[in-house]
């Protein structure tokens, strides 16, 4: 199947309010609308995740976040942030727009995004025309899922489609940094 047949079915799943899997940085990403409550409670479900925790998206470019942050709440730091880390893996915990669903927020009055470097994630993106949700392909807790063979053998009566694709074998996570304070909650920011 070529890359471009994969993606379309990809973006039709999503549409329709599916929940996909897909490769990221470093691991697979489940993904989906994220805007869509039943989406965002299926995936929370499958992972056995506490909701109160929020989710990440992950997005092309900087347009396709502005709909979820709260732009008037930026500050020149966060500003700065956006600039030296986007696209690349680092999420930023910026303000969420009002109108986001809890869900996605976990409660909060913040949202965590990544404008991502990452080819498959990027392409994915461009071709849904929107930011998706990327939260790790695991149950809570476990070893997050690296290989588009694992995903298919852990999670494939779970998911509605699976990006065939491979990681950039980035070891870690993103690194999360309030976008707010230029504070590290998750990581360690290096310059490479």
């Amino acid at each position: 199947m070529d890359n471009t047949d994969n993606l379309q079915k990809a973006v039709n799943v999503l549409k329709r309010g599916g929940v996909i899997a897909y490769p990221t940085e470093s691991v697979f990403g489940i993904g989906c609308n994220p805007a869509d409550v039943k989406a965002l409670a299926r995936i929370l479900e499958l992972k056995k995740r506490n909701p109160n925790k929020g989710l990440i998206i992950v997005a092309a470019d900087y347009e396709q976040v502005l709909p979820y942050i709260d732009v008037s709440r930026l500050t020149e730091i966060s500003h700065e942030l956006m600039s030296k880390y986007w696209p690349g893996p680092y999420t930023l915990v910026l303000p969420a727009s009002p109108s986001l669903p809890e869900l996605l927020t976990g409660g909060r009055t913040s949202i965590a995004i990544r404008v991502s470097a990452c080819q498959a994630v990027k392409e994915l993106c461009k071709a849904y025309g929107g930011a998706v949700v990327s939260t790790s392909c695991n149950i809570s807790g476990e070893n997050s899922l690296d290989s588009y063979d694992a995903v298919v053998s852990g999670f494939a009566d779970k998911l509605d489609y699976i990006v065939c694709g491979k990681t950039e074998g980035r070891s870690q996570p993103s690194v999360i940094i309030d976008g707010l304070t230029a504070e590290v909650l998750r990581g360690k920011v290096t310059n490479g």
